[in-house]
């Protein structure tokens, strides 16, 4: 398969659209089998934008959650509009769906900052560690954060 089909293709995996309170869907893909890995993809982008790390995180056996934001990909957006709050929402719903327990949260970008939103709009849902990670280039920085989630019980 070429770069070009390997950066386009739609991942095989279990689709799921989990419906929100305010009418919004969101679509979501999971694969694999172990401790949950979420990644969230940023502002006007989209699932596939994961393609790449896909096989290398299946390699090391973990489950892995993929989801269009709010409004992008596949996903809708709902009667309460885009927004932080709303979006780490979307989070919460997707770690309660999928039962998260134990996994990591990946975000780029606008997922790095929605993952932080969700830990401080929601700290009653999970405990976690935060690795915020900057990777600068000529014209910008990328962000990343990692967090290691821990359901409280």
């Amino acid at each position: 398969m070429s770069l070009a089909d390997r950066l386009i293709r739609i991942p095989e995996g279990i689709v799921t659209f989990i419906e929100r309170p305010d009418g919004t869907r969101l679509h979501c893909i999971s694969m694999g089998e172990g401790p949950t890995v979420i990644l969230a993809h940023g502002i006007f982008n989209e699932l596939r934008c994961f393609n790449l790390v896909l096989q290398h995180l299946l390699n090391r056996k973990v489950r892995v959650v993929l989801f269009d934001q709010r409004g992008h990909g596949q996903s809708s957006i709902g009667t309460d509009g885009l927004g932080s709050r709303q979006m780490a929402g979307d989070y919460k719903a997707i770690l309660e769906f999928f039962d998260v327990k134990d996994g990591v949260l990946v975000g780029h970008s606008m997922g790095a900052f929605l993952a932080v939103v969700l830990a401080e709009t929601y700290p009653s849902v999970v405990e976690l560690s935060l690795i915020h990670i900057s990777e600068p280039t000529r014209r910008y920085a990328i962000w990343y954060a990692v967090l290691g989630l821990k359901k409280k019980k």
